[in-house]
């Protein structure tokens, strides 16, 4: 059948930009994860950033289902119509503040070269990458209770 420009946005694109979306985040989540990798001060922030950029991703194939199958998430229940609409939010934001922290680590290292080395401890990552996560959570909270 003669897809239309409203059938290739909601069917098709959605399914081609997940699917190099997905494969190049995998690939990016397997880079980092290799031995050669250990030393570098970023690896967390990245393999953090390809977990919740797939999450985003997988996210988006929603409005694919939504147009090929009616499926409609957020018909199912007042519960998923809440959730879907917080994660929505949720994630990209995470990835977003993400890609923040990644790009203040690398100011800092730029200007302070010898300074801040607490930014390389694994234990400032997990507790920046936490308080992103948690900060966010916590703001998006009034889209669970007020919808």
């Amino acid at each position: 059948p003669q897809y239309n420009l409203y059938q290739f946005s909601y069917g098709i694109l959605p399914i081609i930009i997940s699917a190099i979306g997905i494969i190049g985040n995998i690939l990016l989540f397997a880079v980092y994860c290799r031995k050669k990798f250990d030393k570098n001060s970023l690896k967390l922030y990245f393999i953090s950033l390809s977990i919740t950029n797939n999450l985003v991703l997988l996210s988006s194939l929603r409005i694919f289902f939504q147009f090929h199958y009616k499926m409609n998430v957020e018909h199912l229940s007042n519960f998923s119509c809440k959730f879907s609409e917080y994660f929505g939010f949720l994630i990209p934001s995470i990835s977003a503040w993400t890609l923040v922290l990644i790009s203040f680590d690398r100011m800092i290292k730029i200007i302070f070269c010898r300074r801040f080395q607490i930014m390389n401890k694994i234990s400032f990552q997990i507790i920046a990458l936490s308080s992103i996560f948690i900060i966010n959570m916590i703001v998006y909270v009034p889209m669970v209770v007020f919808r």
